[in-house]
């Protein structure tokens, strides 16, 4: 098993595999990120970044910080990586399907970029979060 090390502190490589990282530096929001990243389905298809989501698990830790920096630098400026908005559209024909000159004979499927998606789970949540507490939602 590999280490790595975050802010003087060693981690062996998939420790983000298991749960919130207590006692250290890491509490709160990088937790929330890490246990998002965790959710992330191994055998997806990939999208523009071409990064698998078992690779994004184990350099979970690694990312998290950065991560949380562009959340943070999406509420403070309204701007997010234009790389984060880049994704692929694949069109399917369906099946069965007497007339293929119709739009609804066929299916998009985007494959949008993991990292955007899990910064998506993130900000919602902390959209989420802020609604409970101020009581906005019924």
């Amino acid at each position: 098993m590999g280490f790595f090390s975050i802010n003087k502190e060693v981690f062996p490589i998939g420790i983000c595999l298991r749960g919130p990282i207590r006692g250290t530096r890491l509490d709160g929001k990088l937790n929330l990120l890490l246990l998002l990243i965790r959710s992330l389905l191994n055998r997806k298809a990939l999208g523009p970044n071409s990064i698998p989501n078992k690779i994004l698990k184990v350099v979970a830790l690694v990312i998290a910080k950065d991560l949380a920096e562009i959340a943070s630098n999406y509420f403070t400026n309204k701007t997010i990586l234009k790389s984060l908005k880049e994704f692929i559209t694949v069109v399917l024909r369906k099946k069965g399907k007497k007339n293929y000159s119709l739009l609804d004979s066929y299916r998009l499927i985007a494959f949008k970029n993991m990292l955007a998606k899990v910064l998506e789970k993130y900000i919602a949540n902390i959209i989420l979060k802020a609604a409970e507490e101020y009581r906005l939602l019924f």
